[in-house]
């Protein structure tokens, strides 16, 4: 009777394990129902202030109900996973720097709109005298997209806030700031370095109907006793565009324009620093 009852405990446990392996390799076919979401912020420069301080305290996204019955949205918004909190200065994430904000799964949808909530600590520090003023916001802004969100695969967007053209001269922040949101992957990228950076007022790259600006970031390093200068546009339509170095007045140096052409998914980095001449 014993050996009759072990047989029987032997048969029924390999049943078991049999049944538990049909189940992982039917939960290994079944479809993904999320995708892996990133947002990261990065930023024009403003001639006017040294510093564009925003209190980021929370972002949302409006899925309409293309998420119905989630608990996580209502009235067709969801709140997503900030990545901390708190005060971010724009003008640290310009020339392709970048700040991720958000990084979760998300399930399946259409977001249309993109929310970010503001706290009250806003300020803004003036390039020229050095005073901080406080940021007048209405707590909050937003702005269109049109983003399709599939399940199952990776999606990486990047918000581009003009911080120079959100900020009004009476220090209110535009509720629908002047912003470029796209797909990181989304067209190409230049890079290269300007001497000498203290000549540069700005830097500027046209398409002939966009127009983007940066200014050089001074970098430690001599070329003849001076400083370089390292600038970036990232995400820019594939094509034909002109960099223009727009020197000061008082710089004695000359406007330089230089032809370069973009490619979709590449970097192209100028393989030598851009002289300016007087």
């Amino acid at each position: 009777m014993r050996k009759k009852l072990s047989k029987s405990f032997f048969v029924l446990t390999a049943a078991f394990t049999l049944l538990l392996a049909g189940t992982s390799c039917s939960n290994d076919n079944m479809p993904e129902t999320t995708s892996k979401f990133q947002l990261k912020l990065t930023d024009a420069p403003s001639f006017l202030y040294s510093q564009v301080n925003i209190d980021i305290q929370g972002i949302d996204v409006y899925v309409g109900n293309t998420m119905e019955g989630s608990a996580q949205v209502k009235d067709g918004w969801m709140k997503l996973n900030l990545q901390g909190a708190g005060v971010v200065n724009l003008l640290d994430f310009m020339n392709g720097k970048y700040k991720l904000l958000v990084d979760q799964e998300i399930s399946a949808c259409n977001i249309t709109k993109v929310r970010f909530n503001l706290g009250s600590d806003c300020s803004v520090k003036t390039l020229v005298t050095g005073n901080t003023s406080t940021l007048k916001t209405n707590g909050s802004f937003t702005f269109s997209v049109d983003w399709d969100i599939e399940a199952g695969k990776d999606y990486s967007f990047v918000v581009d806030i003009d911080a120079a053209q959100s900020v009004s001269l009476d220090l209110n922040f535009d509720p629908e700031p002047y912003v470029r949101a796209f797909v990181e992957a989304f067209g190409g990228n230049v890079s290269g370095y300007v001497h000498p950076a203290t000549a540069v007022k700005y830097i500027e790259i046209t398409n002939g109907t966009t127009k983007l600006y940066t200014i050089a970031e001074k970098i430690a390093g001599a070329i003849d006793g001076t400083d370089k200068g390292y600038f970036a546009f990232i995400c820019l339509q594939p094509g034909d565009w002109t960099i223009k170095f727009v020197t000061k007045n008082t710089s004695g140096y000359q406007t330089r324009e230089v032809p370069v052409k973009v490619t979709a998914g590449q970097t192209f980095k100028i393989p030598a620093v851009i002289e300016l001449s007087k």
